[in-house]
């Protein structure tokens, strides 16, 4: 199994064989898709790059800290479909 220690000199921590940016289980990933979602959903258009920051502030304050503490819950159960399916296709 591979081994990182950049992040941790002197520390080994086991790798799990499939890639780091996973999509499947990175809530900042879920939190991210909530926020341009809500974006998109938004009228008028912004004009100003100032207008679009409050705009992306004020989506990110609406999403639920339930919501954010349920995708960290869903971790566990996203790496064990990720190790079932051979880090394939989880449905997550």
């Amino acid at each position: 199994m591979p081994h990182h220690t950049d992040a941790a000199p002197g520390i080994m921590i086991e790798l799990l064989p499939w890639p780091a940016h996973s999509p499947d289980f990175l809530p900042i990933d879920n939190t991210w898709s909530m926020v341009a979602q809500r974006l998109t959903q938004i009228t008028p258009s912004v004009s100003t790059s100032a207008q679009l920051w409050q705009r992306v502030e004020a989506s990110w304050s609406a999403v639920l800290q339930e919501h954010i503490q349920s995708l960290i819950e869903s971790i566990p159960r996203c790496v064990s479909a990720l190790i079932s399916n051979n880090a394939g296709y989880s449905g997550y």
